[in-house]
This record gives C-alpha cells, structure tokens and sequence, in this order.
C-alpha cells in the first residue's frame, strides 16, 4: 500500500483545482458530490490544510478517476 503520509498537499491543490476545471464544476459541487465538507475542499484548495485524512482524500478520489462529463 502506498505511503500517505507524504502527500504535498500543494500538489493535491494543484491537482485538485485541475480537476474542477476538467469537470466543469465548482467546489460547492464537489462538496455535495463528495461528502467532503466545503470547509476542508476551501482549505485545501488554498493550501491551508496541513493534513489530510486519508477518509477525505477516499472521498475525493473517485472525482479525480471519473470521466470528464460531456458538455
């Protein structure tokens, strides 16, 4: 299993923010999407977040392998 631990969470950021434009979604929408709270996707987002829980980034993690929606 891979080592969490060591995410860079600027990375995750990045990532992240790259995904809501792919998706064409809006954190509030990956929020009720999720289950993450809109708080945390803030603090992530802005690079805030220190940790993760590995709960949230599980949460997340469907959104970044699921395909892009057509427009």
């Amino acid at each position: 299993m891979a080592d969490l631990s060591n995410i860079d969470l600027h990375d995750l950021a990045g990532h992240l923010e790259e995904a809501l434009v792919h998706h064409g979604v809006n954190s509030m929408e990956l929020a009720r999407r999720s289950g993450v709270g809109q708080s945390t996707l803030s603090r992530i987002l802005s690079g805030k977040q220190k940790h993760t829980k590995t709960s949230v980034l599980a949460k997340l993690l469907p959104f970044f392998l699921a395909k892009r929606r057509p427009s």
